[in-house]
């Protein structure tokens, strides 16, 4: 199943030495094309040439981060502005190489989230979210009992169209929130915002 992370600092301290607990890693390469080079060359040096890897980039940058020296497994594509696109290029790429790839569906406790059709079940239940708020319910059942800064979110779901003034993450949260019953916790997850920070779904016992 895949993991996401928030920066190249955590990914490379959860990999360790050898990176073996992945079968592919698919980077979100930084704008500039130093920058870009400097972390490409930083994860080759834990992971290793074996370790296929997926480098997502501008349009622009695309023919800069494919003439770099890499593994012949590598591929280079455009950065997908939504998870459901990442999971799709991950899937593709993943079946390329001959790795089993799960069913996609995420699961806990009374929710499960069907990545490829966009499906939602509560209890049984299916829920209709619009698509900007399923891509925020996935990023958050992914990563409970994590805090997910503003930042990341609009980075991970709105490529695009997005300031730091706009209501749009807070109004389509505010859907989540509703509309999966994580504003009461009846089944078992809460959705609460963190002041100044950005969002965590966490166990409902939880309190700030």
């Amino acid at each position: 199943m895949p993991v996401t992370f928030e920066s190249t600092a955590e990914l490379l301290h959860e990999c360790g030495s050898s990176g073996a607990m992945f079968r592919a890693v698919l980077l979100v390469c930084p704008k500039g094309p130093q920058l870009a080079k400097s972390v490409i060359a930083q994860l080759r040096n834990r992971l290793g040439t074996h370790m296929p890897m997926v480098l997502c980039t501008t349009k622009r940058q695309v023919p800069f981060v494919a003439g770099l020296d890499g593994a012949s497994s590598d591929a280079v594509a455009i950065t997908p502005i939504t998870f459901q696109g990442a999971y799709s290029l991950l899937e593709s790429f993943s079946f390329q190489h001959g790795f089993f790839v799960p069913d996609p569906v995420l699961e806990c406790g009374a929710y499960r989230l069907f990545l490829a059709s966009g499906k939602v079940e509560v209890a049984g239940n299916e829920v209709k979210l619009a698509p900007i708020e399923l891509d925020l319910a996935v990023e958050l059942f992914r990563n409970i009992d994590r805090q997910l800064n503003r930042e990341w979110l609009r980075a991970m779901v709105w490529e695009k169209g997005f300031t730091e003034q706009s209501r749009s993450l807070d109004t389509s949260m505010s859907g989540v929130r509703h509309k999966l019953g994580l504003h009461t916790g009846e089944h078992g997850l809460r959705l609460h915002s963190i002041r100044g920070t950005g969002y965590q779904l966490s166990g409902a016992a939880w309190a700030l």
